[in-house]
């Protein structure tokens, strides 16, 4: 992803982020991201492992959804 947004700064003019991780660090991921997007992202969403294994995220990424789907 880094790569993709690296080689093609202000192309993408709407940006959404998502992060399925074990550990921490998605801050810094995102705003990574954003700085090589050039765009504010419309939506984030991070899903813990813990979240998957307790069937616990279906609720943000219904919110995740309906914020990316414009």
């Amino acid at each position: 992803m880094r790569t993709l947004l690296h080689e093609n700064p202000g192309v993408f003019k709407k940006v959404a982020f998502y992060c399925t991780m074990g550990g921490s660090g998605y801050e810094k991921l995102f705003e990574e991201m954003k700085q090589l997007s050039c765009v504010k992202p419309l939506a984030t969403v991070v899903i813990t492992d813990e979240e998957i294994n307790k069937s616990a995220y279906k609720d943000v990424v219904g919110e995740f959804v309906k914020k990316i789907a414009v």
